[in-house]
């Protein structure tokens, strides 16, 4: 079980991430980009996906199947998220090195573990199948899944920015090609890096995640 100094430190990181988000927002909207759906974004989207692991501790299901310290892992990773994110908005993406390739590659691998935890959640919990899963056939589903979710990300951002005149493709030294390849590369890179640490530390991470009946 977590101490009590680092469920205190997680909790202020994860309180200060609603805070951070929204004024990354305003920054963005009004001295960055001039941008209405990255503010948008910023604003008001991030804010409620951060509640996720809240409101997913609120199903009986999951409470009654997971320890909190599942619940605070959740916090410290959709903040992480966030955090690297909106630092590269405000100040980052125009630096002289690759951040936003690094931001894809530990954004996807802390997304590895969430929807991990997901689809145990709906499998083993809801469904029932945990005698038959097979952790093997669960992970390449879970990297085609992850996979086809960052394609369809990118498809998002070329299309907002089509349609809505937004700046969610930053790097201003590539052309759009080139920067899709290498988002969906280190997408990839980062999503078999979460599954493989999943995989291999699965077993300790259950007997302090997974309440045992």
């Amino acid at each position: 079980m977590l101490s009590n100094t680092k469920k205190l430190f997680i909790n202020i990181f994860y309180l200060n991430a609603f805070l951070f988000s929204i004024s990354i927002g305003v920054l963005y909207s009004y001295f960055i980009k001039n941008d209405v759906v990255g503010s948008f974004i910023y604003i008001l989207v991030d804010p409620i996906l951060l509640t996720a692991p809240l409101l997913l501790f609120k199903l009986k299901i999951v409470y009654e199947s997971y320890t909190e310290d599942l619940k605070y892992g959740l916090k410290a990773l959709t903040s992480l998220i966030l955090y690297i994110n909106g630092l590269g908005t405000a100040f980052l993406f125009d630096a002289p090195f690759e951040y936003d390739q690094f931001v894809h590659f530990l954004t996807f691998t802390c997304l590895s573990f969430i929807v991990f935890i997901l689809y145990r959640i709906i499998m083993v919990d809801f469904l029932k199948k945990g005698s038959s899963l097979r952790m093997n056939l669960s992970f390449i589903v879970l990297f085609i899944i992850l996979l086809l979710g960052g394609m369809l990300f990118e498809v998002y951002q070329y299309l907002t920015d089509l349609l809505f005149k937004s700046y969610m493709f930053f790097d201003k030294d590539q052309i759009i090609d080139n920067d899709v390849l290498t988002d969906i590369r280190a997408n990839i890179l980062g999503s078999a890096f979460g599954l493989a640490l999943i995989k291999i530390y699965w077993r300790k991470l259950k007997s302090k995640l997974v309440i045992l009946r």
